[in-house]
């Protein structure tokens, strides 16, 4: 069990990445209603390109099939992601920002979704991804989820909720495995659905 734990730290530490193996689709987009809707503080997924990303997903066995995530930003200069990738497949390791448009060039097709949390201040969410931005909070290659002095992708909107709304998104999870799922955030009882491009398929 160990063995495949570990296994799941170092692809996770590659999906989380944002490592380019094939070169994207470029008719792949959002239209100009769905980029309307994203607010400061969603939550935005997608699953990238590459071997890596789809061994997420199998390993995973969730329910949305996605390798990525990050925080929207709505700011003076449009639209922003915020998220956080190692610098084994990057230029800079950690928290980093990249525009709408650079987020979705690196997903496949139909693997774009975003979720609003129901229960909170959304603008205290993206003011807290600033945050650790301005910190410049490095990877977590560890993916300890006590630890709060790096973060992994779906580490980084799971502790703001935490610390900031007192929200235990993990909620005791029995498992690593279980608590890497994406699909925790799509509790319709805490989230709400903005977009959701699996349901193309």
């Amino acid at each position: 069990m160990k063995y495949i734990f570990c296994c799941l730290f170092a692809l996770l530490l590659l999906g989380c990445s944002n490592g380019k193996q094939e070169q994207p689709s470029p008719a792949y987009t959002l239209s100009e209603e769905e980029l309307s809707h994203l607010q400061s503080g969603d939550i935005i997924f997608r699953m990238g390109y590459g071997a890596m990303s789809l061994s997420i997903v199998s390993i995973l066995n969730d329910s949305i099939k996605v390798s990525h995530c990050g925080i929207v930003v709505r700011g003076s200069a449009g639209l922003k992601i915020v998220h956080t990738i190692s610098q084994s497949l990057s230029d800079a390791d950690g928290m980093q920002e990249c525009t709408v448009e650079e987020f979705i060039a690196d997903s496949r097709e139909n693997s774009i979704a975003a979720v609003r949390f129901k229960h909170a201040d959304k603008q205290q969410i993206a003011d807290k991804a600033i945050y650790y931005l301005d910190k410049k909070i490095p990877f977590d290659s560890y993916f300890d989820l006590i630890d709060s002095s790096a973060f992994f992708c779906s580490e980084l909107p799971m502790r703001i909720l935490k610390d900031e709304f007192n929200f235990d998104l993990l909620q005791g999870g029995e498992s690593l495995m279980q608590n890497c799922k994406f699909s925790t955030f799509f509790d319709p009882q805490y989230f709400q659905v903005i977009i959701n491009h699996h349901l193309r398929k």
